[in-house]
């Protein structure tokens, strides 16, 4: 007689199931209905009070509009609990699909939620010289979701932020985060002052932003974080709670920083410097920052501090009292960008540094082709390092300029502890313009120094503290030493 296939995980109780998909994502758990009789709507009761309903980016892959629209709907309407405490969603809605939009939204706001993560952007079709074309624009967000008191983090992304008159901000709210969102100034101070538990404010490509204004009284922020907000000319910061700073995009005509005092972390990476004089910026910044314990600089600061012309004798040296760990991020690919690692340390004083980090360039001047840039010895700065610990450097490639560099910290670290280079595959095969790959020699293909034989070439380096010990290796080790606080620069995304 044939034995019966038992199947354990069928067996369990209704309870340990019900768990287990409400484990698993929306569609894999919606896929258990073909198993088997008992599988048929199990899958629908995790749905009745559930506090969290997910229709991200993984929901959304693989379904048309129709079919999102109407999973989104049934789940909606299964739905039994007075509350939701997460709600997110991913949709880019035609004119057919706003009212669905909508609805969710207000289905969200209804039931008190408190995370409203919103990914939306409206498509539509035009016809031009008698062709059908497509396009897209902000999702203009519903009144209701300015009336939600509930919201603690709201984020959101290809929307317009365009509340009513009578809008008086959101009196629970602690994150705000937006992304590709169409916002003015007035509303951003609207925001600020109306928002009386706001802690983070994330503004990421956002338009058409002019003077970013992070004043207000009683202000709580303590993160601000702006990316690629390109219109933007002005930055006015008071904020006497505020923690953490991280700046990635171009360099403002004019920054205010003001009653700063609990800043402790900054990021700075700036570009389009042309045509705009110290006035305006980066020695602002500099000055302003002398306080942080955690910073990261990229390498439009780093070139700047290299023409030393354009200042005045009264901007330098700026002087750090409590910079504990400080990342440089060199990512321009130049003859002398090794100089930019220098002339930080020439017109920057870094009493109690402790911790280093060193983002070398991938792909830096090619070894086959020329012998790089050496900067005068009379040149090098005259400092030395009284708490210097740790330096990790990656992307090191051992050429000459690398090794000099790597001598430099080692006679100017009297304390140093360890020193960790890190040699990740310096790669000459990238991808240019349209994906084309450029032809170029790799490392190896020049003879690149076998890591026995570098290693061996820095233990004979001349180091200041005797305890120093060098560390050569192809892959970050799993310390926490040697993790920067900035271990992702920025993200577009």
């Amino acid at each position: 007689m044939k034995k019966r296939h038992c199947d354990r995980i069928s067996e369990l109780p209704d309870g340990i199931l019900l768990h287990i998909l409400s484990l698993m994502p929306i569609k894999s758990a919606m896929r258990t209905s073909i198993l088997s009789r008992r599988w048929r709507n199990m899958w629908k009761y995790i749905w009745v009070y559930t506090s969290h309903l997910d229709f991200g980016e993984e929901f959304t892959n693989g379904q048309t509009p129709e079919q999102f629209a109407g999973i989104v709907n049934k789940i909606l309407e299964l739905h039994n609990s007075k509350t939701v405490k997460r709600f997110r969603l991913f949709f880019y809605p035609g004119d057919r699909y706003m009212p669905n939009a909508m609805k969710w939204i207000e289905f969200a706001t209804s039931k008190g939620v408190e995370e409203l993560d919103l990914g939306l952007r409206q498509t539509f079709m035009y016809e031009v010289a008698g062709g059908i074309f497509g396009g897209t624009k902000p999702f203009k967000l519903p009144n209701c979701l300015f009336y939600c008191q509930s919201l603690t983090l709201l984020s959101l992304s290809h929307c317009l932020f365009s509340p009513p008159s009578n809008f008086n901000g959101f009196c629970s709210l602690q994150a705000l985060c937006l992304r590709q969102v169409n916002i003015t100034d007035s509303i951003i101070q609207t925001i600020l002052s109306n928002c009386p538990l706001l802690e983070k404010l994330d503004l990421r490509d956002c338009g058409p932003l002019s003077l970013i204004k992070v004043c207000a009284p009683d202000l709580k922020l303590k993160s601000l974080t702006l990316v690629d907000c390109w219109h933007a000319d002005e930055i006015e910061i008071f904020a006497p709670n505020l923690l953490s700073f991280q700046h990635y995009g171009r360099l403002f005509y004019k920054y205010s920083f003001r009653n700063i005092p609990s800043l402790v972390d900054v990021l700075v990476s700036l570009t389009d410097f042309e045509g705009r004089g110290p006035e305006h910026g980066w020695m602002q910044i500099l000055s302003s920052l002398t306080h942080v314990k955690i910073l990261t600089v990229c390498t439009g600061p780093l070139m700047y501090l290299g023409m030393p012309i354009e200042y005045t004798p009264g901007d330098f040296p700026v002087e750090f009292h409590n910079l504990q760990e400080l990342k440089l991020v060199v990512e321009s690919v130049f003859n002398n960008y090794l100089t930019d690692i220098y002339c930080f340390f020439r017109w920057c004083i870094c009493h109690c540094l402790e911790k280093l980090f060193i983002e070398l360039p991938a792909t830096p001047e090619d070894p086959c082709s020329s012998d790089g840039f050496t900067m005068p010895v009379e040149e090098l700065p005259e400092c030395v390092f009284h708490r210097l610990k740790t330096i990790t450097m990656n992307c090191f490639g051992g050429q000459q300029d690398e090794i000099r560099l790597v001598k430099f910290f080692l006679e100017k670290a009297i304390v140093l502890e360890s020193l960790v280079l890190i040699t990740t595959p310096k790669s000459h095969l990238e991808k240019g313009v349209g994906g084309i790959q450029k032809a170029t020699k790799s490392y190896s293909e020049c003879n690149e120094m076998p890591l026995t034989l570098l290693y061996k070439r820095l233990s004979l380096l001349q180091k200041a503290s005797s305890d120093a010990q060098i560390v050569l290796c192809k892959h970050p080790k799993d310390s926490s030493s040697l993790r920067p606080s900035h271990a992702e620069i920025y993200s577009r995304v």
